[in-house]
């Protein structure tokens, strides 16, 4: 049910015949490797980094090497982890942090690492949660929490596990709580909705 979360790459880049941006995004990572080195202190600086590594990961995971991708988003992760310790309040960081690791996640979980990547997004439903409440409004942050909670039942689900049933169940009633609030939901987040509530109905 999640393929439609997933982020493809490949398809925003073969139409351009740019499948070879992953060289692009390496320049980019060097780059602001010298540029971090030059100065720790810079955290829109360090971002950037994390978000070059992020890129390259990504790149590679499009690509199937997903060995590779896992060392870049840990790479970011790391970076992040640090960026959100030092400043708690800048929910930028926070919710970098989150997509982290739900990233790690996607590939532990194609890897075969069930366990592994419930514990990541379990990680991230844990920032997503507090994001969330803080602003109940926010209707990114809202979609954020439904969508971690669908990554959990995903992977709960794939390891015989009828929790799974519980986080179907939250992430519609979040969905739901966004329609009766008026918030936002696109298109294809309203396809979704209709999704899972058949899927409940089974």
């Amino acid at each position: 049910m999640l393929e439609f979360l997933l982020y493809d790459l490949r398809e925003l880049l073969e139409p351009t015949g740019r499948l070879d941006i992953l060289v692009e995004y390496r320049a980019s990572l060097v780059i602001m490797e010298r540029l971090t080195a030059e100065d720790p202190s810079n955290a829109l600086w360090q971002r950037e980094l994390a978000v070059s590594h992020s890129k390259v990961g990504g790149t590679l995971q499009v690509q199937g090497d997903l060995v590779g991708a896992l060392t870049e988003y840990r790479a970011s992760l790391t970076i992040l982890g640090r960026l959100a310790t030092a400043d708690p309040s800048n929910d930028l960081w926070q919710e970098d942090l989150a997509v982290s690791h739900q990233d790690i996640g996607r590939v532990l979980q194609t890897q075969g690492d069930l366990a592994g990547a419930l514990t990541e997004y379990r990680a991230s439903l844990t920032i997503t949660e507090r994001l969330a409440a803080a602003d109940p409004s926010n209707a990114e942050w809202q979609r954020d929490l439904w969508v971690a909670c669908c990554w959990i039942a995903d992977v709960l689900e794939h390891s015989g596990d009828p929790a799974a049933l519980e986080w179907w169940r939250r992430a519609y009633e979040i969905l739901s709580g966004m329609k009766r609030a008026g918030i936002y939901i696109s298109p294809a987040d309203e396809e979704y909705y209709q999704q899972l509530h058949q899927k409940l109905e089974q």
